[in-house]
């Protein structure tokens, strides 16, 4: 998880709306796995430096290969998707997500849990 430096570092890049950009995740379950995996893949971070959020990705590194094993996406298709997640803002260098996308992508696993047990979902709301 990220340390003080980072949060800070980041702090208002957490809090940045993504408004249409996050449609492209929602509608497409493999990104938001691979925004998942981000969170758990290990990760050697620097001390952040630098004044933009390109900066701060230069301080990150990570196998690519191991965050396509957590997808079951090829390395290339991990890589492309990474890609859009990352200039999208969806995913951020520390391995937390943008507030937003985090909160979306809640609702989503939500939804879909509420899917699969919908005696589960139903006892949930009446108690």
């Amino acid at each position: 998880m990220a340390d003080k430096q980072w949060d800070e570092a980041l702090a208002k890049y957490r809090l940045e709306p993504i408004g249409e950009r996050v449609y492209h995740l929602l509608s497409k379950p493999y990104l938001i796995n691979l925004a998942l995996a981000w969170e758990v893949v290990k990760k050697d971070l620097a001390p952040p430096q630098g004044d933009t959020l390109e900066d701060l990705w230069t301080r990150v590194n990570f196998s690519f290969s191991e965050l396509s094993d957590l997808t079951d996406l090829s390395v290339i298709k991990t890589m492309k998707d990474f890609n859009l997640l990352k200039e999208s803002q969806i995913i951020l260098p520390d391995g937390t997500l943008n507030q937003y996308a985090r909160a979306l992508i809640s609702g989503k696993v939500k939804e879909s849990l509420d899917a699969l047990f919908p005696k589960a979902s139903k006892l949930q709301k009446e108690a």
